[in-house]
């Protein structure tokens, strides 16, 4: 097996549990044909004790070296941000070298999300020759975040030099292919390799309680990207014509306290619309095994996991016009519908209120199965390791 060294520029920490939760599920789907290491370095403010700690630590089958590093605190901002860098690259090289003494000198790195971890990546290609595929998630690349635009300039200009160096670049979704080749960061479009949705043992029930309908959304309560206060409207538009829906709404985030009082506003909270905080991800199997339906009503989305493992329970869906997510939606799992259109989506609500026992919910499970399981997904990074060190 190749000697794979995953670098993660966000990795699920205690206190920031879904914080790159895509991630670690590409390195637990690479890991199934790698002799792998993880290694994840954060940046915190609350490190008591010295600037950096490391442990290496085993996690739901993955070997990891976790580097926290103390920021920095200054009356200059960007002294304190130049500093924090310097402070996370030192971290990363610590990390490593605790890696060579377990572990040995690694085949090939694979990283992923070019900044900040790509510093090492780009450190390790020029200095020890080891070579490195960089797989790309970043949202922050999609014009209408204006994310990348607003990184220093500096640091654009390493990010673009970690590009051009990888062997392999790939992104999750073609929409963010693009958004790449359009920031001149590669000059053809990236290989597209999915993220990964866990196969759940059973899809979903034969049949749903018929009395009440049950629509879902998990989302991060965020409404500039994810409309959540769109999707509310909707759902006043339809409580009198359809009294026995529901709107669960899984997930926290900064928007949550506006939302609710929307809700509240409306009549609908807590009788039509229902907040449920956030769920665990090994949680999320129940919530999927009560919907009828699913919906997701964001402005933009590099690929939408939470889409994805709707439809491989067996659960239908409703989506905008997103960016990634429509690239694997289609009408035999749900309905497109158009962004920032509320009558749009009150009508692509009521067709999935009349029609979502019409889906064949085996035939989504296989669909999303077929492209997105760990196994899929290892086999395709297998692949792109073989021929970067094949040559």
């Amino acid at each position: 097996m190749y000697k794979v060294l995953f670098l993660a520029s966000f990795f699920p920490a205690e206190r920031e549990p879904l914080a790159g939760l895509f991630i670690k599920k590409h390195a637990q789907a690479a890991a199934r044909y790698a002799d792998q290491y993880v290694l994840s370095v954060r940046l915190v403010a609350d490190l008591d004790g010295g600037a950096f700690d490391l442990k290496v630590v085993k996690e739901n089958g993955l070997k990891i070296v976790k580097v926290r590093c103390k920021t920095v605190r200054s009356l200059i901002p960007k002294l304190s941000y130049i500093i924090d860098l310097v402070r996370y690259f030192r971290g990363s090289l610590l990390g490593y070298q605790r890696i060579l003494k377990i572990w040995g000198k690694p085949d090939i790195v694979h990283l992923n999300v070019s900044w900040p971890a790509g510093f090492l990546a780009l450190y390790l290609s020029i200095m020890k020759k080891i070579p490195y595929i960089l797989s790309e998630h970043w949202s922050g690349y999609v014009a209408q975040t204006g994310s990348f635009k607003a990184i220093p300039v500096f640091v654009k200009r390493i990010i673009r030099l970690i590009f051009k160096r990888a062997k392999v670049v790939t992104a999750v979704s073609g929409y963010l292919s693009r958004s790449l080749v359009n920031h001149r960061l590669v000059r053809r479009n990236p290989r597209i390799v999915p993220n990964v949705v866990q196969i759940p043992e059973e899809p979903g029930r034969k049949t749903k309680p018929k009395r009440i309908i049950r629509a879902l959304t998990v989302s991060l309560l965020h409404d500039e990207s994810k409309n959540l206060s769109g999707l509310i409207n909707a759902f006043k538009g339809i409580s009198r014509k359809y009294p026995d829906v529901r709107l669960d709404i899984l997930g926290d985030g900064q928007d949550r306290d506006m939302l609710i009082n929307l809700a509240r506003n409306l009549g609908l909270l807590n009788r039509r619309v229902f907040f449920q905080g956030y769920v665990p991800n090994d949680q999320l199997h129940e919530w999927f095994q009560k919907a009828n339906f699913f919906v997701l009503n964001s402005n933009y989305e590099t690929f939408s996991v939470a889409t994805a493992e709707a439809i491989v329970h067996g659960v239908p869906v409703v989506l905008t016009r997103c960016g990634g997510p429509e690239e694997f939606v289609n009408e035999d799992v749900g309905i497109l519908v158009d962004k920032k259109d509320i009558k749009d989506l009150t009508e692509g609500l009521i067709f999935m209120v009349n029609n979502w026992q019409k889906y064949d919910r085996l035939k989504l499970n296989n669909y999303i199965k077929r492209m997105m399981s760990p196994d899929i997904v290892g086999r395709r990074f297998l692949r792109i390791y073989e021929e970067v060190l094949k040559g």
